[in-house]
């Protein structure tokens, strides 16, 4: 369950300049160049979006043997897509279900702050050395936020490629761990909140309601009775349908005139 906002993804697409006489002869609507397309994410989904397309960039710019200058200018780019994501995500989660629990944000801030595996340095620390630097918070803010130094990570990069590359491939893992799991959970809770919602007993009716619900039940109950079996004609329908029918001639002879 992912809460709502107005963080967007695009999808453009190209669309050839109309004219107005090779309009007139279009076919079809069919024939119309397509319209670009904007889908509205989440931040929680955009931020899980951009960490598996990031971890797909770096596989290729591995394996693709790009010149330096090159890969530095791509590395660059995908580090700040990250950058931005995470930036994105709020400190509080308004949405969810248990407004006590940490958002993303939080969880992905303490993350970067245990130390790595078989390392004294935490993944704040080895990040930073690439240019990649968690901000200090401020004081509306208990998280901060990345920031890039793109000379820094350039430099970093050219002088020692494999181990900076395993840095990021690390922070991205680490990321998207954190990030199904927190998004496990609120769709657990969510469920959780609708069940208990569903097993809530409901208010019982006042005598007064009792009493509306009783007539509503019998005025419905006529109603399907008549249509079911009609009452039979009397003598005063009969009548009445006569003198309308005898009153229908001079009703139109005045509407004529």
């Amino acid at each position: 369950m992912f809460p709502i906002s107005s963080a967007s993804l695009t999808t453009p697409a190209d669309i050839a300049p109309v004219h107005t006489d090779e309009a007139a002869d279009a076919g079809s609507a069919t024939d119309a160049p397509e319209a670009s397309v904007s889908v509205d994410l989440s931040p929680v989904a955009n931020f899980l979006l951009t960490v598996s397309q990031s971890r797909e960039e770096l596989a290729q710019l591995l394996a693709s043997g790009a010149q330096p200058r090159e890969a530095a200018a791509s590395l660059n780019d995908t580090v700040q897509n990250i950058a931005n994501a995470f930036n994105l995500l709020p400190s509080v989660d308004f949405n969810q279900t248990q407004s006590q629990a940490p958002s993303l944000l939080n969880n992905l801030v303490h993350s970067l702050r245990q130390p790595v595996q078989n390392n004294t340095a935490t993944s704040a620390q080895r990040l930073a050395r690439i240019g990649v630097t968690l901000q200090a918070p401020l004081l509306s803010d208990a998280t901060g936020g990345l920031s890039l130094d793109n000379e820094v990570l350039r430099a970093a990069f050219n002088r020692q490629p494999q181990s900076t590359m395993q840095t990021l491939q690390h922070t991205l893992d680490n990321f998207s761990d954190v990030a199904k799991r927190y998004a496990e959970q609120m769709s657990a809770a969510g469920d959780s909140e609708a069940a208990a919602q569903a097993a809530r007993p409901q208010p019982s009716l006042t005598p007064a309601d009792l009493a509306a619900n009783a007539r509503l039940d019998l005025a419905r109950a006529e109603l399907d009775q008549l249509a079911r079996h009609p009452l039979p004609e009397t003598a005063a329908d009969r009548l009445a349908a006569q003198r309308a029918t005898l009153e229908q001639p001079a009703a139109s002879n005045r509407s004529a005139m």
